[in-house]
């Protein structure tokens, strides 16, 4: 991800999946995003708006909402096989939090799917199957940590992460279509999920994030304490499925089911948080380098 560019998903040949370049012209951060996704989903002055001020919110939390979960949805497993280095640049530049490497997330999401009752699909007993096991290996990891750590790395519970990293995307290659179902779910995902820090703010201002009560953790004997902004954050992703299935169908063709669509929301989120518990960003300071250089032969001088 140097030079600002998410590169596009290799496992998925053939689909429409283009790397995303954030520094390339004169144009800001903002414009590419929005230039990128512009062919699927289009935006407003509002949401546009939204993504200008986020950028200047000190706590990278608030930073870009939405279009911080981007390398979790849009990359491969970017470490080489057998290194100890999971360590990637930051393609935005600035530090931002995916809610894919929260455990609010993982925690949430996985009460949400052994509360509802689904029939006529296994995808959702495999998501609980993986989560259980999960929690149930390292629960540590799974209740507090946000990635793995990059200065002592955990080849166990990177290993691990990158088994759940490789059984969802077998979900999607099991399930190709011609008609760019992977980058509309994505893009909709994102352009739903932006507002959902406003969203969570409201609900935690007004009384209803409260209302929600806690989720019991039996093996320490007490409720889930997480942050109060992402675990609410986490409900509102789960609330704001229907607009999801709304935005897809669209922007596209009608061809998938609401329940086929909600199955593959599910494990994109835990794709999601698979490559962002094992895969460490960092910001560096210093120049970033254009990503119009990159695979350049010009010289590129960094003062």
């Amino acid at each position: 991800m140097a030079c600002g560019i998410i590169p596009a998903l290799s496992e998925f040949p053939g689909l429409w999946l283009t790397d995303i370049r954030l520094r390339e012209g004169p144009f800001s951060m903002v414009k590419h995003l929005i230039n990128a996704f512009g062919d699927i989903v289009s935006f407003d002055d509002v949401e546009e708006d939204i993504l200008k001020r986020s950028l200047h919110h000190v706590p990278a939390a608030e930073r870009l909402p939405g279009f911080a979960d981007l390398p979790g949805l849009w990359s491969s497993w970017l470490p080489l096989p057998g290194s100890q280095i999971n360590v990637v640049d930051n393609p935005f530049a600035i530090p931002v939090v995916s809610m894919g490497e929260v455990p609010d997330s993982r925690v949430v999401w996985r009460w949400l799917l052994k509360q509802r009752q689904v029939t006529g699909s296994n995808q959702y007993q495999e998501l609980i199957k993986i989560y259980d096991h999960w929690e149930t290996l390292r629960s540590d990891v799974f209740y507090n940590d946000h990635r793995i750590a990059s200065y002592a790395p955990d080849q166990e519970a990177r290993s691990h992460a990158k088994s759940i990293f490789d059984e969802t995307t077998k979900y999607f290659q099991q399930g190709l279509h011609a008609d760019c179902f992977y980058h509309r779910l994505v893009f909709s995902h994102i352009k739903v999920n932006m507002h959902s820090m406003r969203q969570a703010e409201e609900n935690i201002r007004n009384g209803h994030a409260s209302s929600r009560g806690s989720i019991p953790i039996p093996r320490r004997n007490g409720p889930f304490r997480g942050s109060p902004s992402f675990t609410e954050r986490a409900y509102v992703y789960a609330e704001n499925l229907p607009q999801v299935l709304a935005t897809m169908k669209q922007v596209g063709p009608d061809l998938y089911s609401d329940s086929h669509i909600e199955e593959a929301w599910w494990t994109l989120m835990l794709r999601m948080q698979a490559w962002n518990m094992g895969i460490k960003m960092v910001t560096r300071e210093g120049a970033a380098v254009p990503s119009q250089f990159y695979n350049s032969p010009s010289r590129v001088y960094i003062l």
